[in-house]
């Protein structure tokens, strides 16, 4: 095997990672680990092919990564939602309830908005309705 396409596959991925945008929640760590430990796994697992029970290691190795993660999923679901919301979103919602809480809601009157209009459009012609 030469390191050609080695090298090649790793620059491309190295290039795709960087052009990753993360937002930051409780599983972050957990996704990150199982990018990389899935792909190299299955990748010498394929190479290990002609050792059954060193291929069916890294198997469950690459799988168990993804079900740990879909495990961590459910559990953060259930119990701490809010975990799994990206810290921006977090700082955003608790500077919110903050502002809400000191000025309170903003009381509106009825009667006091302006109607909303529905302007009237213009008819479609009726001569030819595939000309549209």
């Amino acid at each position: 095997m030469s390191a050609k396409p080695l090298t090649g596959l790793v620059q491309s991925a190295s290039s795709l990672a960087r052009g990753i945008s993360v937002r930051s929640s409780a599983l972050n760590p957990l996704l990150w680990l199982t990018a990389a430990t899935l792909p190299t796994s299955l990748g010498f697992a394929y190479l290990f092919r002609e050792h059954p029970v060193v291929m069916s290691v890294l198997v469950v190795l690459g799988a168990g990564s993804v079900g740990l993660s879909w495990l961590a999923f459910i559990y953060f679901a259930l119990k701490d939602p809010t975990r799994l919301q990206s810290e921006a979103f977090q700082r955003w919602r608790e500077w919110f309830q903050a502002t809400q809480g000191r000025s309170g809601p903003i009381p509106i009157e009825p009667g006091t908005q302006p109607p909303i209009r529905n302007p009237q459009l213009p008819a479609l012609p009726a001569d030819n309705p595939d000309e549209i």
